[in-house]
This record gives structure tokens, C-alpha cells and sequence, in this order.
């Protein structure tokens, strides 16, 4: 997709096609706010999409590689703006498609905007409004961005809308590093609108003069990484990947054996396709008596088997973990907050900065 050749993220925020939600025909508006990462003046392109990357909870709602219905897109505009607050928008400019300021969506159709010149400081926020109408659409449900949607009542906080799988700018970088993995990785468990996420800390820490796409998605598998579909789709269209995964397949019944071929096999596609991956063990979590000696199967297959295969390999435990007789136990929550993503991205940057400057 020559998408790629021109654009790279320019936010830590993490973005995809994570469900769908229901609609019954009516048009609605959403405002979806992003942190811009670097600042100064470039072209923006975003890139949507209209198919599931993930499967969510237990697959009834959606499932990876799902199609959404066809949709319309009524209008889009950019908005620069100091707060997350959708009152506080204004002059707003619109994006267009094909010269056309809407579009009829078609299912698993991945699509980006015109590009349209830019210009933002450092932490100022880009509000993305959008307005639209169909019935089976794709959402972020568990974003934590500031969204909100507005039906004809005035905008309230809410989830049910499309975002940008990607705030795609036309930037020079040295290198575009990718975060693959679920909910962890997303940043779930640090406060809305915080970006304090492990993920954006080692990012922070890197700096401009590289880009950083987040695809962390809560409910996230390796099963479903390793289908090659949508979501792997774009971690390879990248120069570094960090691969994080096996909590929910543990969850959902996977054995350790499974879990390091799918592994392996996302390891394989993206070496495939030129990408040096930076592979990370199981992180821990609230893991049951049943549970947690699957962990360290699952752990010690990955450090044992994949690790030599990988072109680095991280484990978070020694940073969010117990530690003693307990590293699987999660020390600063299941969902890491901040205090545990900053030791996390502490302890991860000098490896992640080895790897990106040598890749």
C-alpha cells in the first residue's frame, strides 16, 4: 500500500479496529482527540479501516478478520486544539477522499484521507471529528482517548464511533517502531488521556527523530496476530516491531506450546517481510492457580526456543513482576499504571534503543 512509503504515525496514542457497535441508520458525530508526538508543520493522510484486527472478549460481538458493514463517512475536519474538550473546538478544516468530502466505506475496505497541510505544536491535541451513518461500524471500545459522539443532544463521552487506525504524517524519520500486542500495550490501566502507557514512556524517551505507531488492542491474541490478516498487515509496514503477547490466548485456552508457535510464526512473517522484532515474554497478571504454571511453560518456550530467533527479547516480569517466588504476579496491577509502565519502559529503552539504532 504506497500509504506507507509516504506516512508514519505521529502520535503515541494506540489506534485499530478493536469491535462494532450497532446503529440503526442515523447520522452521528464523533470527536476523537490525539496528542500530536512532533511537532511542526507536514502533510497528514489518516488511514481507516473497516475490518476487525482483534477478537473482542469472547468472539460473540466480533472476531479478527470480521468485515464491518458498508457505511458512510458525511464529512470529516481537523480541528487544533489546547484541551479534550469537544466545546472547545473551533475552524475546523476538512479532510477530503478522492477530492470528495464523503465516502461510502465498503466492508474490510482500508482507505486513507487526502493530505492536507498541518501545523502543530509538541502535546497539542488534534481533534478528529467525524460525521457518519451506517449500522454495523468499527469502534475502539476500550480507547483511552478522550471520544465523544454527539446524536443531536450535545457531544457526551462515548466510544461508538470510527477512528483513525492511523494520524499518518508525512515526516522524515530514521526509523518507524511499531507496538504489537493487547491490552498492555494499548495502555489500558493508566488514566484516560495520560499517555503513560509503557509503550509512549520508551517512546518519549527515543524521541522525534523516530515514529511510533501503537497497535495494542484490549482482548488482543497471538492467535490472531499470527493470521496474517489486517492487523499483522500494518506492523508490517514498519522497521522495528515489539511483538507482546499471551495473557488473553492463555485466558482463552491456548496451550504454552500453541502460544510459542503462533509466536513464532508472527516472528517468521515480519523477519519475512524485513522487520526486526523485539520479542517480549508474557508479561504477568492475576493469574489463577490452574494459570500460572502455563505461564512459565509458556515463558520458558519463548526464552528457550524463540528468543535466538528474535533480534531482541525484552522480560517484563523483571520490571512489573513480584519477583522472589512470584514473578508471574503482577506488582503493580494487572493492568500496569503508571508508576509500573515507567519501570517498564525504564528497563526496556536501553534494549529498544540498541535495536532500532542497529536495524
Amino acid at each position: 500500500m504506497k500509504f506507507f512509503e509516504k506516512y508514519t504515525s505521529n502520535t503515541l496514542a494506540a489506534g485499530g479496529s478493536q469491535t462494532m457497535f450497532l446503529s440503526d441508520g442515523t447520522a452521528a458525530t464523533g470527536r476523537i482527540f490525539y496528542k500530536i508526538f512532533a511537532a511542526g508543520e507536514y502533510g497528514y493522510s489518516l488511514l481507516f479501516q473497516n475490518i476487525m484486527d482483534s477478537t473482542f472478549a469472547d468472539g460473540s460481538d466480533s472476531a479478527a478478520g470480521n468485515l464491518c458493514d458498508e457505511w458512510e463517512i458525511l464529512g470529516v475536519k481537523i480541528y487544533r486544539s489546547d484541551l479534550a474538550d469537544p466545546r472547545a473546538v473551533k475552524n475546523g478544516v476538512a479532510l477530503t477522499f478522492g477530492g470528495k468530502t464523503s465516502k461510502t466505506v465498503a466492508p474490510g475496505e482500508l482507505f486513507c484521507s487526502d493530505e492536507i497541510p498541518l501545523s502543530f505544536q509538541a502535546g497539542e491535541y488534534m481533534c478528529v471529528e467525524i460525521a457518519f451513518r451506517g449500522e454495523r461500524m468499527p469502534c475502539h471500545e476500550e480507547s483511552v482517548l478522550p471520544v465523544f459522539v454527539d446524536t443531536g443532544n450535545g457531544f457526551t463521552a462515548s466510544k461508538k464511533t470510527p477512528m483513525p487506525c492511523m494520524i499518518g504524517c508525512n515526516r522524515k524519520v530514521k526509523k518507524r517502531v511499531v507496538y504489537l500486542g493487547d491490552s498492555i500495550t494499548q495502555g489500558i490501566g493508566t488514566p484516560v488521556d495520560s499517555y503513560a502507557h509503557w509503550a509512549a514512556k520508551v517512546s518519549e524517551r527515543l524521541g522525534t527523530a523516530y515514529s511510533f505507531w501503537n497497535l495494542g488492542l484490549g482482548f488482543g491474541r497471538a492467535a490472531d496476530a499470527a493470521t496474517d490478516g489486517s492487523w499483522l498487515f500494518k506492523a508490517k509496514n514498519c522497521d522495528v516491531a515489539t511483538v507482546c503477547f499471551g495473557v488473553n490466548d492463555l485466558f482463552r485456552g491456548y496451550s504454552p506450546r500453541q502460544i510459542a508457535d503462533n509466536l513464532g510464526k508472527i516472528l517468521y512473517i515480519l523477519h519475512k517481510n524485513g522487520v526486526k522484532v523485539l520479542l517480549q515474554s508474557v508479561p504477568p497478571f492475576d493469574y489463577g492457580e490452574s494459570t500460572a504454571p502455563l505461564w512459565y511453560e509458556t515463558n520458558r518456550l519463548i526464552e528457550s526456543e524463540l528468543a535466538p530467533e528474535a533480534d531482541a527479547l525484552f522480560k517484563p516480569y523483571l520490571a512489573v513482576g513480584k519477583g522472589g517466588a512470584e514473578p508471574h504476579a503482577a506488582r503493580y496491577g494487572a493492568h500496569p499504571g503508571a508508576e509500573g509502565c515507567l519501570r517498564w519502559a525504564e528497563m526496556l529503552y536501553p534494549v529498544l534503543k540498541e535495536l532500532v539504532e542497529r536495524a
